[in-house]
């Protein structure tokens, strides 16, 4: 009952993903319309799944937009196979971006967590990753200064 709970709950954060992306870069690009144009020039596909195979996401940035689907994606430019969904769901718990990269990294060290790079698209997409922060820089720290 746990690995179904924890499943349903892995494809539900997913979802919720999504949606967060989407809003994530839509409103960063109404702010800054550079951005938009340089979302708009290439795409980027993002593979979530489990080693199982039975629970699997991606997501793909085309002309801008994200789009999601909850089916494999042949050759993406970056794959995230988790252990089981229990370790996602705890990183995606995190809500902030700074403390999930703290996250991230500790579940990769766990190995729970194998990461699969097309390093061209995923130095495009951590481009407009770091320009889409710029924007929102003030509202996610991890506090201090």
């Amino acid at each position: 009952m746990k690995v179904k709970v924890s499943n349903w709950f892995f494809n539900f954060l997913l979802v919720e993903l999504s949606l967060f992306l989407q809003f994530f870069f839509l409103i960063a690009s109404v702010r800054n319309p550079s951005l938009r144009k340089d979302l708009a020039e290439n795409e980027f596909t993002l593979l979530i799944k489990t080693t199982d195979n039975k629970n699997i996401r991606h997501f793909k940035m085309d002309g801008g937009r994200l789009k999601s689907s909850r089916s494999d994606c042949p050759d993406p430019d970056f794959s995230l196979v988790w252990t089981d969904t229990m370790s996602f769901n705890s990183v995606l718990l995190k809500l902030n971006p700074m403390l999930m990269m703290k996250e991230l990294s500790s579940k990769l060290q766990a190995g729970n967590l194998a990461v699969q790079v097309n390093l061209e698209g995923a130095r495009w997409f951590m481009a407009m990753f770091g320009k889409t922060m710029m924007v929102y820089r003030h509202f996610f720290s991890l506090g201090g200064s």
